[in-house]
């Protein structure tokens, strides 16, 4: 993966002659490249690049490619979008759920705005993908970030090796420093089309091309580059605000050092006018981002910078966060940084298990280094595991960057620092946060990724020295450690997707199992007694109630269910629902008898249907309904009363169509009730059993 070109006082290795061909015609850019060259590297990039991506679309879709899918928490951009639409910031009250911040008796998204606009367009012509653009957003992120990486590498590489021509071995060794930068810690984001990973994702991609159009105006400064630069910024910090501060920070260190070297190479008389033009355009550049950002978080929450957690609706829906509150406010502090450092950076945040994936994260969740009060210590793996090429040609680049220092010193468009430092503190600020998650090592990719390319080139440049037999080996190493990496993301973006994630649907689970006892090392499921509790929870272990009554997975602390039928009180039956009377309440299913009874019924609400259940008269509840939801025609329902499972309701795929408690007891009547009251006797239509699936626990057991 590392270059092994020659010097350049050495002849190409593709023109033994040193005679240039066709493709090295054209003026040398700021990356010192040329048209024909960069076009060489760009094509080797997307040649290891679009396979990621693709790969990427695959586990971020299911494997479906449909990139209009619903999942969960998944419509905040699009809520954020029709909000702005109509002039204003605020969005509907319980829109978001618990993750809104409620202010002044208004509801507010706390992510950036750049991904809702960018949905605008769509949004003005109709509302048919509201809810369905997560998964098109993220490709796109993705596809600009690998861009973005791209150029970066290639203006890095001017200033390391300055306008070297580009060989054969190095259009190579760049299909693999593609796979090494984006197999890396935003290939796990394609395990959820969610609004968190979606935000990282494009705070990632948005700060790669604002730093790489800071370092472009470090490398020939003008108005016009100075422009851009400070728009790119813009739209990171309006992304993600903790890793756009990177591009912030890197233009203030391209601005000092520009302006030291100004004022020392002015004649006295015309320092004060030199500064004070260069210092009021940067000041200009680098002000209205961070203006923008502060007035922007001072319209929502009424302050400039950070968040209100007093004030997330996350406390009142789950109180065991005021501890965190209490601990500390802001949820920001130094208390956290070793226990985030220790996480972050081991080179031992990897599990290997003898079924598939193979490779998982740690056994045990992230542990704790002090008395810090964390938010959430969620499964996370570490820089050094999921981007390894990166950091070992990082350290290199580090090690280069100061060794030659002073060769570089005077001349500040070939100065490391704003990359190396910018990127590094816009990273940092993750590091303090009191929540511990795998997506956060997106943050740390662009320092891990500019440290990576001023290794990569810099190896490169000094190859030739080189005894073939040694560049061989490091290429071996590099390419190894590539491979490690991006099967080290697969794998864990898909057990985050299917098993560890906070929300794995039932189907999802059953995919994900059906996968594991089909490959090598399957585990054998331990066998309960129908009747009888499951065991003490093991980790990955599998359980079979009965005979394939129910199949159950262990993970961390819980059992979740996979395949159940009746015997575990999980039933499902098949119904027309235009059958269904446009007036009153009809029973789809009866547990027990006579006032003792449990009844599930539907009812018309309009177009759509309500699913409403009444409990055994002891209860003095009366009829609960479920949320109206569009059903008609032939559908499949379930009820789930699984004593083994702590949630339970009537569900129609992954809709939830009533949480309502629904006890199994006694036997099941479809279609009929007793003499309650406010339910017809009878539902008009057949409603007919359907028999569970069991395969999935038959091939388990073998």
């Amino acid at each position: 993966m590392v270059a092994t070109d020659a010097q350049p006082s050495a002849p190409d290795s593709e023109h033994p002659s040193g005679a240039p061909g066709d493709e090295a015609v054209g003026q040398p850019g700021i990356d010192g490249l040329t048209p024909a060259d960069r076009r060489r590297l760009r094509r080797a990039w997307w040649i290891g690049g679009l396979p990621v991506v693709v790969a990427f679309t695959w586990v971020l879709t299911g494997g479906t490619f449909d990139l209009f899918q619903r999942y969960y928490f998944d419509d905040f951009f699009d809520i954020q979008a029709r909000a702005l639409l109509d002039g204003h910031l605020d969005v509907p009250p319980g829109s978001l759920a618990f993750e809104g911040f409620l202010v002044d008796g208004r509801t507010y998204l706390y992510f950036g705005p750049v991904p809702s606009i960018l949905r605008m367009p769509v949004m003005l012509v109709t509302d048919r993908f509201d809810g369905r653009l997560t998964s098109t957003s993220m490709v796109i992120a993705m596809v600009l970030l690998a861009a973005g990486a791209f150029r970066l590498s290639c203006v890095v590489r001017g200033i390391v090796r300055g306008a070297v021509p580009v060989g054969r071995r190095e259009v190579v060794a760049t299909t693999g420093l593609a796979v090494a930068a984006l197999a890396s810690p935003p290939f796990f984001l394609s395990s959820s089309a969610i609004v968190y990973h979606e935000a990282e994702l494009w705070g990632v991609a948005l700060t790669l091309w604002a730093l790489d159009a800071v370092v472009r105006w470090q490398r020939d400064p003008s108005v016009r580059r100075l422009v851009a630069a400070s728009l790119w910024i813009v739209c990171a910090l309006l992304s993600r605000q903790t890793v756009g501060l990177a591009p912030l920070a890197a233009l203030a260190v391209a601005g000092a050092l520009l302006l030291v070297h100004r004022w020392r190479a002015a004649p006295s008389v015309d320092r004060p006018r030199v500064a004070g033009r260069l210092v009021g355009a940067l000041a200009l550049a680098g002000l209205l981002p961070l203006a923008l950002s502060c007035l922007l978080n001072y319209a929502k929450f009424g302050q400039a910078v950070g968040l209100p957690m007093d004030k997330h609706l996350y406390v009142q829906a789950f109180p065991e966060r005021q501890e965190v509150l209490d601990a500390n406010p802001t949820f920001v502090g130094t208390e956290f940084i070793p226990t985030t450092v220790m996480q972050y950076f081991s080179v031992t945040a990897l599990d290997v298990r003898a079924d598939f994936p193979y490779l998982d994260f740690p056994r045990y969740k992230p542990r704790l280094h002090g008395d810090a009060v964390f938010d959430k210590l969620d499964w996370t793996s570490s820089l050094p595991i999921a981007a390894p090429a990166l950091v070992v040609l990082g350290l290199g680049g580090l090690a280069w960057a100061a060794a030659t220092v002073r060769e570089r010193r005077g001349d500040p468009g070939r100065a490391l620092a704003p990359l190396l430092v910018g990127s590094f503190l816009g990273g940092a600020v993750v590091l303090a946060w009191a929540y511990v998650a795998n997506r956060y090592l997106g943050d740390l990719l662009p320092f891990a990724l500019v440290a990576g390319l001023v290794g990569y080139h810099a190896a490169g440049a000094t190859s030739a020295r080189r005894r073939p037999w040694r560049r061989t080996a490091a290429l071996s190493v590099l390419a190894g450690l590539t491979c490690f990496g991006a099967l080290v993301n697969l794998a864990l973006a898909l057990e985050y997707r299917y098993e560890r994630g906070p929300v794995v649907y039932e189907d999802m689970r059953a995919d994900w199992v059906r996968w594991r006892v089909a490959l090598p090392g399957a585990p054998e499921p331990m066998r309960v007694a129908a009747g009888e509790g499951l065991p003490t929870i093991a980790d990955g272990a599998l359980a079979v109630v009965g005979d394939c009554d129910g199949l159950y997975v262990g993970v961390d602390d819980r059992w979740w269910a996979v395949e159940r039928g009746p015997e575990v009180e999980v039933y499902e039956f098949e119904v027309d629902l235009d059958d269904l009377p446009p007036r009153g309440r009809y029973p789809l299913a009866t547990f027990g008898d006579g006032e003792q009874s449990t009844v599930v019924a539907a009812s018309r609400a309009g177009d759509d249907v309500r699913i409403e259940v009444l409990q055994p008269a002891y209860f003095e509840t009366g009829w609960r309904a479920g949320p109206r939801v569009d059903l008609d025609g032939e559908v499949t329902l379930r009820i789930d009363a699984d004593p083994r499972q702590q949630s339970h309701g009537v569900h129609h795929g992954r809709t939830i169509l009533t949480t309502s408690g629904v006890l199994a007891d006694g036997p099941v009547a479809w279609g009929e009730a007793p003499d309650r009251r406010g339910v017809a006797d009878r539902f008009p239509g057949a409603v007919t059993a359907v028999e569970p699936d069991r395969s999935i626990c038959r091939d388990a057991l073998g």
